[in-house]
């Protein structure tokens, strides 16, 4: 592996392919988070190259032409035309300014040498890229990709941001920790006043820092992308947000205040939020000619799309659903738990509360 999309062997393009940077420094700290560039040699999604027009080396050897996930964003073409790539070149000091200045486009494309890798982290300013050189050294630049790019071509081989971003966003929130944030939950029993406690409990975890950031990127991709699962990951922010101070303050004192106007606002938001992704993905289900989930309860699956377009497309979209629709329900019994003052005597069960 050499990131989150599947190795292609030992090409250039291959050697090229997009990490994330989470969790392993390599040693050239110098930001929030554990420093400027990462490497995470952990992420195991099993995504390869969309390589449109060409075909995948995963699963198989499936037609990359079915792993477009062509609803999954605004953009929708079999190839990108030739006016909507804007060209980047390894070593030029103006990269930044490039990405800056253009306009109209949405594939970014750029050649590198065997040896040299792109990778990709996010932080409060957006989603960048950094170039790693083949002697480990990098060009000491965090290069922030537009909002609108959608995809970047990495020595013939087409990558999707939108999938890139979506994995950066779960190691930032992973960062430091053990414990995966961003995860599915059952649609059975979500309401249940225990599971929803369970829930927030583990959400209040990420650090406020990392949250601060994580709305930060989150609520700009919201903006720039129909991809539902954007929005649920704001969600759980909205919800970690929440629930913090109320948690925070019961492990200090065994007591909450209940009044809390961020945690009213802050439920609020993330009900919100979860609205917006029940519509979306119904009108996603529509377009494919399929149902909301029934009684099966159907995890995040964001990334089988790119895999298997075909069929991966009601895992995506149903699975939206779903999570949105158990995490409403956990969201409806929090609010219950604090409206009722019950809260405290549910967090009392100590397992369920973050380490300390």
């Amino acid at each position: 592996m050499v990131g989150p999309f599947e190795s292609l062997g030992t090409t250039a393009a291959a050697i090229a392919g997009l990490e994330s940077s989470a969790n392993q420094s390599n040693g050239q700290d110098s930001g929030a988070f554990g420093g400027l560039f990462h490497e995470n040699h952990l992420l195991q999604s099993g995504l390869s190259a969309i390589g449109w027009g060409h075909k995948t080396q995963q699963q198989g050897g499936a037609d990359a032409n079915t792993a477009q996930a062509r609803d999954t964003r605004p953009v929708q073409q079999n190839y990108p035309p030739a006016d909507s790539t804007i060209h980047l070149h390894y070593g030029d000091a103006n990269i930044d300014r490039v990405l800056e200045t253009a306009s109209n486009y949405d594939t970014i494309q750029i050649d590198l040498p065997q040896g040299v890798q792109l990778k990709n982290w996010t932080d409060q300013n957006g989603y960048y890229f950094w170039i790693k050189n083949a002697d480990g050294s990098t060009d000491g630049k965090k290069h922030y990709y537009p909002p609108f790019a959608k995809q970047i071509c990495i020595n013939g081989q087409l990558f999707d941001l939108e999938a890139q971003r979506l994995k950066c966003n779960e190691d930032l929130a992973n960062w430091g920790s053990n414990r995966q944030y961003f995860e599915s939950i059952p649609k059975h029993g979500a309401d249940n006043p225990y599971q929803a406690a369970a829930f927030a409990a583990r959400l209040s975890g990420i650090d406020g820092g990392i949250l601060a950031a994580e709305e930060k990127s989150l609520s700009d991709a919201v903006q720039s992308s129909g991809n539902p699962y954007f929005k649920l990951y704001l969600a759980d922010v909205y919800t970690a947000q929440a629930m913090q101070p109320l948690i925070a303050q019961f492990q200090e004192t065994g007591h909450i205040k209940l009044d809390n106007p961020q945690t009213r606002q802050r439920l609020q938001m993330a009900t919100n939020v979860l609205n917006a992704v029940v519509g979306d993905a119904k009108n996603g289900l529509q377009r494919i000619n399929k149902n909301p989930p029934g009684n099966a309860s159907l995890p995040l699956d964001p990334y089988e799309i790119y895999v298997d377009g075909r069929n991966g497309m009601y895992g995506f979209w149903g699975g939206a659903y779903d999570q949105a629709m158990a995490r409403a329900a956990s969201l409806t019994a929090l609010q219950n738990l604090i409206q009722t003052s019950a809260l405290p005597s549910v967090l009392a069960h100590t397992d369920l509360l973050p380490p300390r």
